[in-house]
């Protein structure tokens, strides 16, 4: 009887801390949903170097966000612009002279314009912390092929520092460093006109 009892109360505590972990992992996981949210959606203009690594292949280059455009600026190996708004990008070659025009929800740049400017875009995904960082991990479909991302900041202050990208082919990681925050940017950069007219 007194075994019969204890049982019972084990079985009870058990699911009462289920419970209770359960709920603060949600709250948790949602606080930094939140804190996340709020500080994307402070970033008004912002620039940034970045490191890209694709297999064996790295480039450098910097990343300005401002006018809810983006705009990627290959500078090491080679020079290449890319200018991403919603719905439309540029690829610029400056060195070949030329210019490409697509559409950024059928391109990978759709997951970068996602991430600052689509308010939704963390809403499935899972959220782990720790005091040093937190790391976001999303799934999504896109051109035929399921694409892992993982989305790293650095915590207390937060700052955004490793994005990686892959499907079942490869896995491209970009290093985010020198973040300021009040860069003052012209809008001119992020013009989507074509530059081989002017």
């Amino acid at each position: 009887m007194f075994l019969k009892k204890n049982d019972n109360f084990l079985i009870i505590f058990v699911i009462l801390f289920s419970i209770f972990y359960s709920y603060d992992s949600f709250a948790e996981e949602k606080f930094n949903k939140i804190k996340i949210f709020d500080y994307l959606d402070n970033i008004n203009e912002f620039s940034a170097s970045f490191i890209q690594i694709q297999e064996n292949d790295v480039s450098e280059g910097f990343l300005y966000i401002g006018f809810e455009r983006l705009r990627l600026e290959y500078t090491n190996p080679s020079k290449l612009i890319f200018i991403l708004k919603k719905n439309r990008g540029m690829l610029y070659n400056p060195d070949l002279k030329e210019v490409q025009y697509f559409n950024t929800k059928n391109s990978a740049g759709q997951i970068f314009f996602d991430l600052f400017y689509n308010k939704n875009f963390f809403e499935d995904s899972k959220i782990i912390s720790n005091s040093k960082e937190i790391s976001v991990d999303k799934e999504i479909d896109f051109d035929d092929s399921k694409y892992k991302i993982n989305i790293l900041f650095e915590n207390f202050p937060l700052n955004l520092r490793k994005i990686s990208v892959g499907n079942s082919d490869t896995v491209t990681f970009f290093s985010i460093t020198n973040h300021n925050y009040n860069p003052k940017l012209d809008k001119k950069i992020f013009s989507l006109a074509n530059p081989l007219l002017n």
